[in-house]
């Protein structure tokens, strides 16, 4: 409610020594316990609008007495009393234990009535009694007596209420039970002792909360002293005997009550109410809101009360001038306003006048006041307001309480708006057209919500649901946007040169609370395009411009120049780069030479374009096409990189010219060494080089060559060999002119038609280095730290471990071992493989010359040296608070052990250490010890090192951490020390006024601090140390004050603090603490006007005079000022000559001027007249206060109102009359006993009175109003008269009657109809109908037509929706007369086209949705049609009687005809290009009509001479004379045309010489080398059989493949044969193969030969042997061609070189190098200045004299091409 609780809290009980009884005491019930002493009873605000809390007493002397109903009773008149006068209740009973029967709900009308909740409490009230909560026991003495739940418990009682504003405690008798702990009650208990000390207990803690005790005793048990004592002891010590003593006194004075009779208990408690709400109005506001038509609470209307009570008035509640008027505003779930205020005169009546300021958007209806007495009796009172007089006024008794009702309508102006908008503007709309989508945004722009149905686009129904605020609802509030997106398709549409638009319009419809309809439409303008661009080639000769035909052939060689002519096929003109729109795949470049006019680069729908390109053709070797494509790329005006249809615009064109052209590449790969087992990649690129060799590898250990037949040379050609790591290319040569980059490895040259070249890349392996760690003693994990120059990074190796470099540079290495761990020295380095070392022990290196083909290994050999006697440092963390905070610390120096380099510690309520040991060097060294990052709000306190009890003097101290000298043995101690920092945060609470600024200040004993705040601001001081901080709030604003549980102090959290300052309070911070205190003010300040108006008589005779005083009273805090003068501040609407009669300007607070008029003569007109006072504040802001009197002047008056629940109805529809017969006079009216008997109607019974007569007597009181009803179905439109008939009277002495009234009304309702239908038809040209079924051919467009009418309805339909499952857009076409809308008789028609693909039916429906634009209503209707389109098809399948043939045989072509569409054929043909006549065979059933899934036969015989790819074709007719065919094509092979078989045979000797007789075997290797298998394989041998079969069949199939033959395995076979030879010996093998395909030998024998000659030697005589060990390395000029070469004892070797300058006119032999042979045969030759030389070694072996006879001669011969290093 409006007034705070105001609470100690627990510390203030604890600080006055009030506790609660401990659960084990258990006093004697028979033994004085130690008295609690009662606390005093707080004063509550003296205004009507509390939270009270109803305890009843439900113990067992309640039924003994037989008041239970009585206390019942007494509620119902507190509740009552209570009503509609902005107050809470909640409701209890207690017994031995205490029970709820209503929370805290609002007094009203809805927890008052029937069912209400606090209706139901009264009735809950005894019955049930409380029960025993579960786990409590209830003793009577030692026993346990569970079912004695009647006996007095007022702490239970006390316990439960839940600190309201009053507690009204009713209790019939002393304290029988009290609580001993949570599982024990105690019963029959002294009502002096701990029954009466723990609810004293309860009590205070109530008081210290705010709650005011007001103790009703009542019935016999409470008349002694001693029982009153106890009432005062949990109340106060003011307690009265009897109501008269009541009189005059308000609620702050009475603390306890003491009645013998239960009777008087309700009147009490009404007096309770009437003492604090007596003289006040509460008035509840009930609006129509925009969405519907009930009235519903409201807040935040003004409302405006100017009470007239003789004597004058003071303001209560708001607080105001006295007698002045005041305006307060509704607020609350209710919505109402209250007011009160209190007579300065007793037993004075008010005349209350009541005006509110009505909103925009409503209208002023009507009023009624319940006005309660103070004896609980209730006066209705109710009137008609209107927005020009929204006032009304009525009368109160001293004391009365009114609760009034306002009903204001709402006046509804609904408004929608829509707009349209397309995404993409243009749009594509060739070729597939464009996904256009449309956003609809649908607004309401009205004041009251809409129900909108969907929008409604002819030519877009895919229309989205909506998205935005309360989308889902299917209401749109006001100011609301809904948004809807459609996507339409727009096209495709023939490609055009003139200007396409695309026009379509949206419309929506809105329906308001009360029916009314409102529509919008919007419509949007698309510019469709067809972009289009149109490339045409010509060519003719350059040199002489002569025409060169499409398929034209013309020599090699031939200069051609392309022509390209650009045209703009399509309406929008094209945007390109001019220089490189055109492009040709085989001609560049391109170049542009006339055409765009505007020199725009925009290619316009008027403008062509002209280009040229020239070209040399390769001279002919084979006949060859060369098809060159031209290309053109634009894009259209509307392009952006999005999708759909919006590609740019291209188009191209072919043209061929025939060639003759031919070349051969050989490419052999040379290595050194020699034959190594080393793939080398290449990739030749160049005009026609075939795909296989365009990218392949080559082997010296395998295929070393590679030939490749080009096919048609043109342009440049490029070879690249790939690196290969560890190997450097050294040399490239070709025999033709070439371009050469030895550094990337490739070779350009150009390759003239049929010249044949060859291409040779020398390659040379690179060093490779290996350097191992070996330890002694071995089995270290120490780490080596090692680098080799040139070869970063840096590496580090263990006992045994290796590092490689399989790959480096020839030249200078230096291998360093950089780091060697403590306690370890270098002995040796050992390197094996190169011949050129030095080494440097001494600096832990080795220097190495690497050439190619070493494999270096280097060795470093370390010794251990004998350990230093370990440190040992102790490293502690010591942090406050120790609070497990994690801590990083990392140890450097040497020897420190690797867990030990960086480590965590974690002080956990006592410091945390780790111990380091530390193998330190034999002189010591220095060791660094550092604290890591620091978590948040943490502090660096310092660090102290301590070895053997002596304080370490630091080598240095880097950043939260410290060096110090460490030597072997020592034992040091390093203690880190970190602190965390504490906060203070002070936040400010002034909810009275958010903007008020405090100022504060902060101090921490030596600087203060301050600062200002406002209302939920706050400020925080962080990082601060341990210690006291003070934070108090200075010089609080006027009327301002501080406030807290613990007075005036802030509240706060976080760390210890003491209340020891003014307005604050120190803060005993600890390190950590994060303190929090709260700083809570309040406003008290009020200003206000009171003007009370008074008149000398109540009742008056028209034409006597009336005389009005005035006083104008100050009753707030701040001056007034009367402007300009006293005479003209107040002001009387009924009385001119306002005088002032005392008083001075300007009007301090609690002063008065007083005022007076009169009026000389009395009209009806003035009964009521109102007095204005208007003054200004300091402020210059003006303040009215005004007051009103009326006299009184009775009228009889009666009124009639019938209306209707729904005044426009569809047929048989039940309405509800409601007819409200209203006294509005001044005097009674009475009737017929039966008041149904009052009321008729001349169309409707029976007519049935429904409520009104608040007294039951079937009079109709003043203000009163009866309420009838009467319901009727209504089938047409129907207008009926209701009559009320009545007598008025005055209850005088003697009776005053009247003539009888009488009063009618009447009522109009209309009858509507609603209705919509729709047909649908389909249609297609040369469609049929069967069996209710449209038949179409397959591609066909149909049309579908929908009419639409308004059927049965009676009034206009608006259409929303017309959509059809399988077809769309359904667009609109005709039919409505411009009103949008379908009227009875209008026929509107739409359209849909849906083309039909395939054979299918489709059954579709079409849905019309319409809205009945009055009631809201939508119906729908649908019709559906069903089409069925047909696919003529046919299909054909060839087979050749055989797939591979010799050439000249014949070949029979198989050829199948089936329907596979849904229709039967005719006229049904079978034609191949290549092969006539095609023969029917069979499949006919004799109607020379293909059916469907029929199959026909047809055959054909050719000769074929050549590999044949010939088209089969079948084509039918359609019952629609449609043409359907299919073409399939097969190939047949014929041997001699692509197939080309072909066999090689290659012969080997075991030995080139042979002694006389000797045996000689001969190896044969046989593979196929065309692309045919080949089978029966004979070998034979003219001088040698028989041959024996070795090996080679890898699939063991017969048959010899290779892998030109696609998954073939590519297969050598290899056979043998052994013979003697007595002679010099020269023999031929033959291979014969035949070509084999299809299972079958297909065409001749293939065959090859080969031949090897055996010399023979005379018997005896022996060749020597050269065994040669060749390694061709350079260095320098000096190249080693030979490592070792020897022969046996027998012979002697001679060297000859042969040397010749390749790529130079020099000619000669050894003078351009000299040879150098060592004693085991190596052979160097040191050349002279010649960059690249080929170099021929000849090595002989000649027999010594004496072994002539027995052994001959023998030589070796070498080659090499050297590249020296000069």
């Amino acid at each position: 409610m409006r007034r705070g609780i105001v609470g100690l809290g627990l510390a203030a009980l604890v600080a006055t020594g009030l506790t609660a009884p401990p659960a084990q005491a258990q006093p004697s019930d028979n033994v004085q316990a130690q008295a609690v002493t009662p606390s005093t009873n707080p004063a509550i605000e003296e205004t009507c609008g509390l939270d009270a809390t109803l305890i009843l007493d439900a113990s067992g002397s309640i039924s003994s007495a037989g008041a239970v109903n009585t206390v019942r009773g007494a509620a119902d008149d507190l509740i009552g009393a209570l009503k509609d006068t902005n107050s809470t209740l909640r409701v209890t009973q207690f017994a031995t234990f205490s029970g709820e029967l209503s929370a805290r709900v609002p007094v009203n009308a809805a927890t008052t009535g029937p069912g209400g909740a606090l209706s139901h409490a009264v009735t809950k009230y005894y019955n049930p009694l409380p029960p025993r909560p579960s786990g409590v026991n209830i003793y009577r003495g030692n026993s346990i007596d569970n079912s004695a739940i009647q006996w007095t418990n007022w702490e239970d009682g006390v316990k439960a209420i839940d600190r309201p504003e009053l507690a009204i405690f009713m209790t019939d008798g002393d304290p029988t039970a009290y609580n001993v702990s949570a599982t024990r009650t105690n019963v029959d208990a002294s009502s002096t002792g701990t029954a009466l000390d723990n609810a004293i207990t309860q009590a205070n803690i109530l008081k210290s909360a705010g709650t005011r005790m007001l103790v009703v005793g009542v019935g016999s048990g409470l008349t002694s002293t001693a029982s009153q004592d106890r009432l005062k002891k949990i109340s106060g010590p003011n307690l009265e005997k009897s109501p008269a003593a009541l009189a005059g006194k308000t609620i702050n004075q009475v603390d306890a009550v003491a009645f013998s009779d239960f009777d008087a208990l309700g009147t009490f408690l009404r007096s309770v109410v009437t003492s604090l709400c007596g003289n006040s109005v509460t008035i509840q506001k009930l609006a129509q809101t925009n969405s519907g038509a009930d009235y519903v609470p409201a807040t935040g209307w003004d409302m405006t009360v100017q009470p007239t009570v003789t004597g004058g008035f003071s303001w209560v509640d708001p607080k105001g001038a006295d007698d002045s008027a005041q305006t307060r505003a509704t607020s609350g779930a209710q919505g109402t306003a209250a007011f009160q205020w209190k007579p300065k005169q007793a037993n004075q009546k008010a005349t209350v006048q009541v005006t509110e300021a009505v909103k925009t958007d409503f209208t002023a209806e009507n009023w009624t006041c319940e006005v309660k007495a103070s004896d609980g009796k209730v006066t209705t009172k109710s009137g008609t307001i209107t927005n020009q007089a929204p006032s009304f006024q009525f009368e109160m008794n001293p004391s009365d309480v009114a609760a009034c009702k306002i009903y204001n309508g709402f006046v509804y102006a609904p408004h929608i708006d829509i707009t349209k908008v397309a995404k993409d503007n243009p749009v594509r709309g060739n070729a597939a057209g464009w996904d256009e989508e449309y956003t609809f945004t649908v607004t309401n722009t009205g004041n009251t919500p809409l129900k909108v149905a969907k929008p409604v686009d002819p030519k877009c129904t895919s229309i989205s649901v909506p998205t935005g605020d309360g989308a889902g609802t299917g209401t749109l509030q006001p100011g609301t946007s809904w948004t809807y997106t459609c996507q339409s398709k727009i096209g495709p549409v023939s490609t055009v040169t003139t200007g396409l638009e695309h026009n379509n319009t949206v419309s929506v419809t809105g329906i308001a609370p009360n029916g009314s309809a409102v529509s919008d439409q919007d419509q949007e303008t698309v510019d469709v395009r067809t972009p289009a661009i149109a490339i045409d080639k010509t060519a003719k000769k350059t040199d002489t411009g002569t025409v060169i035909n499409d398929g034209d052939t013309v020599p090699a060689g031939t200069r051609v120049t392309y022509g390209y002519s650009l045209t703009n096929a399509g309406n929008d003109p094209l945007t390109l780069v001019r220089a490189t729109a055109v492009t040709d795949d085989k001609c560049s470049p391109v170049t542009y030479k006339s055409g765009d006019t505007n020199n725009n680069q925009v290619l316009e729908t008027t403008e062509t374009w002209l280009y040229e390109c020239t070209q040399r053709l390769n001279p002919p070797s084979t006949v060859t096409s060369v098809t060159n494509t031209a290309k053109v790329t634009s894009n259209w005006s509307g392009w952006t990189a999005q999708g759909q249809n919006n590609g740019p615009v291209t188009d191209e064109d072919n043209f061929t010219i025939n060639v003759d052209v031919s070349a051969s590449l050989r490419i052999i790969k040379v290595t050194n060494p020699g034959k190594v087992d080393q793939d080398f990649h290449f990739t030749v690129s160049g005009n026609s080089v075939p795909v296989p060799d365009q990218s392949f590898d080559l082997n010296t250990n395998g295929q070393a060559a590679r030939d490749i037949m080009v096919e048609v040379p043109q342009g440049t050609y490029t070879i690249t060999e790939s690196k290969v790591n560890g190997w450097d290319l050294t040399d490239l040569d070709c025999d033709a002119t070439f371009n050469e980059n030895l550094a990337t490895g490739v070779i350009t040259l150009s390759i003239a038609p049929a010249q044949d070249v060859t291409c040779t890349f020398t390659n040379e392996r690179l060093p490779s280095l290996t350097v191992s760690k070996q330890t002694s003693p071995s089995g270290a994990n120490d780490v080596f730290g090692f680098s080799v120059s040139d070869a970063p990074p840096a590496f580090d190796l263990s006992d045994g471990q290796n590092k490689a470099f399989p790959a480096l540079p020839v030249g200078p290495r230096t291998i360093t071992e950089d780091t060697v761990p403590a306690g370890w020295q270098l002995d040796d380095i050992s390197c094996t493989g190169t011949s050129s070392q030095t080494k440097d022990v001494a600096n832990r290196k080795v220097v190495l010359d690497l050439d190619y083909g070493e494999e270096v290994h280097c060795v470093f050999t370390n010794a251990q040296l004998p350990p230093p006697k370990a440190a040992t440092v102790k490293i502690v963390k010591q942090a406050e608070p120790a609070d497990g905070t994690s801590f990083d610390f990392t140890a450097a120096g040497a020897g420190v052990q690797p867990a030990d380099e960086a480590f965590s510690l974690a002080p956990n309520g006592e410091p945390a250490s780790r111990t380091l040991t530390i193998q330190t060097p034999a002189d010591g060294s220095n060791y660094t010890f550092t604290e890591g990052d620091l978590p948040m709000l943490w502090n660096f306190a310092g660090v102290q090192c301590i070895n053997n009890g002596d304080v370490m003097t630091p080598v240095s101290e880097p950043a939260q951490g410290i060096e110090i000298a460490v030597d072997p043995g020592d034992t040091i101690t390093c203690t880190f020390r970190n602190v965390k920092d504490a906060s203070i945060t002070v936040v400010k609470q002034a909810p009275s006024d958010p903007q008020q600024v405090f100022t504060f200040e902060g101090s921490d004993g030596q600087q203060t601090l301050p600062f200002p705040l406002k209302d939920q601001q706050s400020i925080t001081k962080p990082d601060l140390n341990e210690g006291n901080y003070v934070v108090r709030e200075t010089d609080i604003p006027a009327d301002w004050y501080l406030d807290g549980p613990n007075g005036a102090h802030p509240t706060c959290t976080g760390a210890d603090v003491s209340y020891d300052v003014t307005h604050g309070v120190t803060v005993h911070l600890k390190y950590g603490d994060n303190a929090v205190c709260t700083f809570a003010d309040f406003f008290n300040y009020e200003p206000s006007l009171e003007l009370v108006k008074q008149v000398d008589h109540t009742v008056f005779l028209e034409g006597k005079p009336a005389k009005y005083t005035y006083a104008v009273t100050n009753t707030g805090n701040t001056n007034l000022y009367a402007d300009p003068d006293l005479n003209g501040a107040l002001v009387d609407d009924m009385c001119d000559a306002v005088t002032v009669t005392s008083g001075s300007n300007p009007l301090a607070p609690g002063e008065t001027w007083d005022y007076e008029c009169t009026v000389a003569s009395m009209t009806k007109a003035k009964a009521t007249n109102k007095a204005t006072v208007t003054v200004k504040d300091p402020q210059d802001q003006p303040l009215k206060a005004t007051d009103s009197v009326t006299v009184e002047v009775k009228v009889p008056k009666l009124e009639l109102t019938k209306t209707v629940d729904q005044s426009i109805v569809y047929p048989g529809t039940e309405v509800t009359y409601t007819y409200v017969v209203r006294n509005a006079g001044e005097t009674p009216f009475r009737g017929p006993a039966n008041k149904n008997a009052w009321m008729s109607d001349d169309k409707c019974t029976p007519v049935t009175y429904v409520s009104g007569d608040t007294s039951a007597d079937s009079i109709l009181g003043v203000g009163e109003s009866w309420t009838y009803t009467c319901s009727s179905t209504i089938n047409e439109n129907t207008t009926n008269t209701a009559t009320v008939t009545a007598t008025p009277f005055l209850p005088t002495e003697p009776e005053q009657v009247g003539e009888q009234m009488q009063k009618t009304d009447t009522a109009d309702v209309e009858v509507i109809e609603e209705g919509i239908t729709i047909t649908k038809t389909p249609s297609a040209p040369g469609a049929v109908v069967k069996d209710g079924q449209l038949l179409v051919p397959s591609g066909s467009e149909v049309t579908y037509t929908y009419e639409v009418t308004s059927g049965d309805a009676t009034v206009p339909m608006k259409v929303l929706d017309v959509t059809d499952d399988k077809c769309s857009p359904v667009v609109y076409q005709s039919g409505d007369d411009g009103d949008g809308f379908v009227e009875p008789g209008e026929t509107w028609v739409y359209t849909c086209t849906s083309e039909f693909t395939g054979s299918k039916t489709v059954e579709n429906t079409v849905v019309v949705t319409a809205l009945e634009p009055i009631l809201g209503d939508v119906v729908t209707d649908n019709d559906k049609a069903t089409v069925t389109s047909y696919v003529g098809s046919i299909g054909i399948k060839k087979s050749p009687s055989a797939q591979v043939v010799p050439k000249g045989s014949p070949v029979t072509y198989t050829y199948d005809v089936t329907n596979d569409g849904s229709v039967d054929l005719s006229d049904v043909t079978v034609t191949d290009d290549k092969c006539a006549p095609v023969s029917y065979k069979s499949g006919d059933d004799g109607s020379n009509v293909l059916k469907v899934g029929q199959t026909w036969k047809y055959a054909c015989t050719s000769v074929l001479d050549d590999d044949t790819l010939n088209v089969a074709t079948a084509s039918g007719t359609t019952p629609s004379g449609g043409k359907v065919s299919d073409s399939t094509s097969v190939r047949v092979l014929v041997v001699g045309g692509s197939l080309k078989p072909a066999i090689a045979v290659t012969k080997k000797a075991s030995a080139a010489v042979v002694e006389k007789g000797g045996n000689v075997t001969y190896t044969y290797e046989v593979k196929n080398t065309g692309n045919m298998a080949l089978a029966n394989i004979r070998v034979t041998d003219d001088k040698c059989a028989p041959l024996t079969y070795a090996s080679g069949d890898d699939n063991a199939d017969g048959l010899l493949t290779s892998a030109a033959i696609g998954d073939a395995p590519d297969e050598t076979w290899t056979y043998a044969c052994t013979t003697s030879l007595q002679a010099t010996t020269t023999n031929t093998v033959t291979a014969l193969g035949s070509p084999w395909s299809g299972g079958q030998v297909i065409g001749p024998d293939v065959s090859a030969q080969a031949q090897a000659t055996v010399q023979v030697t005379p018997t005896g005589k022996k060749p020597l042997p050269v065994d040669v060990k060749t390694d061709v390395t350079c260095k320098g000029s000096t190249c080693t061609l030979v490592k070792k070469s020897k022969t046996n004892k027998y012979g002697n070797l001679k060297y000859r070189v042969h040397c010749r300058p390749l790529k130079s006119s020099a000619a000669g032999e050894v003078s351009y190098c000299r040879t150098s042979v060592s004693k085991k045969g190596a052979v160097k030759v040191h050349v002279k200045g010649y960059k690249k030389i080929r170099v021929t070694l000849w090595i002989v072996a000649t027999p010594k004299p004496k072994y002539k006879d027995t052994w001959k001669a023998n030589s070796w011969k070498r080659t090499w091409v050297l590249r020296p290093k000069h």
